[in-house]
Order: structure tokens, then sequence, then C-alpha cells
């Protein structure tokens, strides 16, 4: 088990969020790659909003994972919503506790802020995030169905 340092993503780590989460989804999905321009716009946009938090966990200064975490305010909850959008953890340090450490400080940030719930979704196929999850107290209630315009 390794001790990860956690902390919120600045602008610098733009790069690295970008090569991961575009390598992520073309895997995912086999589909083209996001364009950098677009996706930095909709990073610094977010680093403003008081409602999205990036997480970043690093072991002796390296980036190993990230992590993020968007509240809103619902109607059908009657209260604030925190959804996790991304869980992270390089191949190479999986299974050592980084993922659980991110996850635990996204709920604490959310309880923080308020939160009356938190909520995650994951791809049907990766049965491993599913036993994480809810190893970790999370449980299935739902289908998410969506159609990509």
């Amino acid at each position: 088990m390794i001790n990860p340092t956690l902390r919120a993503a600045v602008k610098s780590d733009l790069t690295y969020l970008f090569e991961t989460i575009n390598n992520k989804e073309i895997k995912r999905l086999d589909k083209n790659s996001f364009k950098k321009s677009k996706f930095a716009k909709i990073f610094l946009n977010n680093l403003k909003s008081p409602n999205i938090f990036y997480l970043i966990a690093e072991n002796k200064k390296q980036i190993i994972g990230f992590a993020s975490l968007h509240i809103q305010n619902l109607l059908h909850h009657c209260g604030r919503v925190a959804e996790i959008q991304e869980i992270y953890v390089s191949p190479w340090f999986r299974y050592q506790g980084v993922g659980i450490k991110l996850l635990n400080k996204l709920i604490k940030m959310a309880r923080l802020k308020g939160c009356v719930r938190i909520e995650v979704s994951s791809g049907t196929k990766n049965k491993k995030i599913h036993k994480f999850y809810k190893k970790h107290g999370l449980k299935k209630v739902s289908f998410k169905h969506i159609m990509v315009i």
C-alpha cells in the first residue's frame, strides 16, 4: 500500500488530464480523440466553478490518479447531490489504496458541501469498478440511459 498525497487540480495538470481521459475514452468508445483546445476550455472554466472539484493523487510528486466531483441542486432529491464524474488510477498503482483514498475524499467533500446524496455512473461491463463501489458502500439503484447527439 502506498500513501498518495491528494491535492486540488491546477491549470498545469491539463496535459495529464487530457491525455489520460482522452486515451481512456478512445479505448472505451472506440472513437476519435478529443480536441485539446475544447478540452482545455472546459477544464479551465470548470476550475473556476464552486460546484466542480478535481482531485489529483500524487506519489513522490508523480501524478498517479485523479477524481472529479460535480455538485448540483436537484428537485427530485430536494437538495444538493454530488456526482462522481471520474475516478482514475494509473494501472501501476491500482490495488494499493489510491482509489479508496480518492473516493473517501470525494465523500468527505460532498458532506462538507451539504450534499444529501452522492452518485456515480460506470460502464455496464466494468465489473471491477462495480465491485469497488459496492465494497465501499455505494448501492446500485438505477440504470442510466444515454443518447449520443
